[in-house]
């Protein structure tokens, strides 16, 4: 007895030495501040508004301004004492070699965090070479993804993916949020207004988001990140399964009526991708086909909705109609009542053709990607020779000019003319964070100012609406790679572990989705106070659930 006291004596006095308990405390200040800023970025920064639609935009940015400077210090502070302590431990415990510290970094970065570090770095050397300093810092006054901002999504995704304990109810928490964007999104889309916004009287504001690009960007993340954690959870309540139904329903709804093509994009993108998923096994057709169906019924609801009230729908462009005003809502129920159907029969018989339907799976992708290939050979073509499509060359999609996409054109072409004229050194850093705009209007050469001016007389152009290019404008190669590089990465570990039983491991499916939908989408849009936030905590609490699953859970998808 009196040996177990002494041994349980010693211990608790280790463990209670200055050293160890300061390190305790530091964790757990570091997960407190991950904890509030995970609820800044998924919460508050999506419902805060003044109610006034002309303004929300620019108030978001302020307020989200002031978030980004408490988190920045709080951060930096814990950190910086977390990783003396940590070093005076490791100096206390066996020396400190820089050979050892060597292999520690390598065991325990992944690759994505290589790709986050480097594009912190790639972030503070743009703003030091940068020749707009002041506006860099925190950024443009309409945009607000400078320096400081960018610093914050790193070094919140080090304190999600390291220092957070994983509580998946405040993850939870973005859904009620974002859910009462949605309905006011579709409300606002009928020219209904429950909540009496001033000014509110353009189609292209619409929810609390204040713009539909800003909308759209947001939403593809909590709409197809919950779609994905739906696909694969498995345990757990029933009546949680049914929220979260009810949830993709609203959900749904909101997205194919928000009003931005990319979004649609983005929900066709994911969903082709889960269906390649789902080829290898009965239950994972099963839950696809499930999902197919919730899309379809949120699809054919809206089409109802449209041919009860004609003409109450106050935006219309010809993915929405497609969605919601054609014959693909009835055709994608009934392909989604046979798939559900023919999966559980061949779960229930144990004869799934697990084989030939993988085999259709890589002649899908195949075909996918050279279906991509020969659409933008065609515009290659039809532009550069036009009318060699014969009656096809009349589609306006398959002609680039300044108006293809929305106007993409014009600022696609204006990115590349930016990058074009900049020295081999600010190619490589960039023009400073956030300074594309100040660029265009102080330094760029007359052509492409006149380029600018005869296509938008009374704007100025702050980003190219394609978030790569754009990064390779603002924070030039470096910056660019990395951020490229960080979600690919991402994407890729993510949804290639497969997780399923306990909802926990289930978010990383989710996240790995969630940043699939943000990076499609981005290739035709911007970072934005609403996206930007969003995007880096999906990253963050993927890799922390990434890092944690247990290998008994866990098993790589079929090649």
């Amino acid at each position: 007895m009196s040996g177990k006291k002494k041994r349980k004596s010693e211990t608790y006095g280790k463990e209670k030495s200055f050293l160890d308990a300061a390190l305790s405390y530091g964790a757990r200040a570091l997960d407190l501040a991950a904890c509030l800023y995970l609820f800044f970025a998924t919460v508050m920064i999506p419902l805060y508004n003044r109610w006034d639609y002309l303004h929300i935009g620019s108030e978001k940015i302020a307020f989200f301004w002031k978030g980004c400077r408490v988190a920045f210090g709080a951060f930096l502070f814990l950190w910086t004492i977390w990783l003396l302590l940590s070093l005076a431990e490791r100096c206390r415990d066996g020396g400190f070699a820089l050979s050892a510290l060597g292999k520690d970094l390598r065991r325990e970065f992944s690759v994505t965090d290589w790709f986050v570090l480097g594009y912190g770095l790639a972030v503070l050397l743009s703003y030091l070479a940068t020749d707009y300093r002041e506006e860099a810092l925190m950024g443009k006054s309409t945009w607000g993804m400078g320096m400081l901002v960018q610093e914050v999504f790193v070094l919140s995704y080090f304190s999600l993916s390291r220092m957070w304990k994983k509580r998946g109810w405040l993850v939870g928490l973005a859904l009620p949020a974002s859910a009462l964007l949605f309905v006011l999104g579709i409300f606002n889309r009928f020219g209904i207004y429950p909540i009496p916004m001033k000014t509110a009287t353009s189609p292209q504001f619409i929810s609390l988001a204040g713009n539909i690009n800003w909308y759209c960007g947001y939403m593809v993340m909590p709409v197809l990140a919950s779609a994905g954690f739906v696909w694969s959870y498995r345990s757990g309540k029933r009546w949680i399964r049914w929220l979260l139904d009810v949830y993709l329903l609203l959900a749904f709804c909101a997205q194919v009526t928000n009003g931005s093509a990319s979004g649609l994009v983005a929900l066709s993108g994911v969903f082709f991708v889960l269906l390649l998923l789902s080829l290898g096994e009965a239950e994972r057709l099963l839950e696809f086909g499930r999902l197919c169906l919730l899309l379809a019924v949120s699809c054919l609801f809206i089409m109802a909705v449209r041919l009860l009230f004609p003409g109450a729908i106050n935006y219309r462009d010809g993915l929405m109609d497609l969605f919601t005003f054609s014959a693909l809502p009835p055709f994608l129920a009934a392909a989604a009542v046979l798939v559900w159907l023919l999966a559980g029969r061949w779960r229930k018989k144990g004869t799934y053709p697990a084989g030939a339907l993988l085999t259709l799976g890589k002649v899908l992708a195949w075909g996918a990607a050279a279906m991509g290939v020969l659409f933008v050979g065609m515009i290659v073509l039809n532009t550069l020779r036009p009318g060699s499509l014969g009656p096809l060359s009349r589609i306006p999609a398959l002609t680039f000019s300044a108006e293809w996409g929305s106007r993409r054109g014009a600022t696609w072409k204006a990115g590349v003319w930016l990058w074009g004229e900049l020295s081999p050194w600010k190619k490589l850093v960039g023009v400073g964070p956030d300074c594309m705009g100040e660029y265009l209007k102080t330094d760029a050469s007359q052509e492409l100012k006149d380029y600018l001016r005869n296509v938008w007389p009374d704007n100025n152009l702050t980003n190219a609406h394609c978030e790569l290019l754009t990064m390779l404008d603002q924070l030039g190669l470096l910056g660019a790679v990395s951020f490229g590089g960080l979600l690919f990465t991402a994407i890729y570990r993510y949804i290639r572990r497969l997780a399923w039983g306990e909802a926990s491991p289930c978010f990383v499916t989710a996240c790995g989705l969630g940043l699939l939908a943000y990076a499609i989408n981005s290739v035709f849009s911007f970072q934005q106070v609403l996206n930007g936030p969003f995007m880096f905590v999906l990253l963050g609490v993927g890799e922390a659930y990434c890092r944690a699953l247990p290998e008994g859970r866990v098993r790589e998808w079929p090649k």
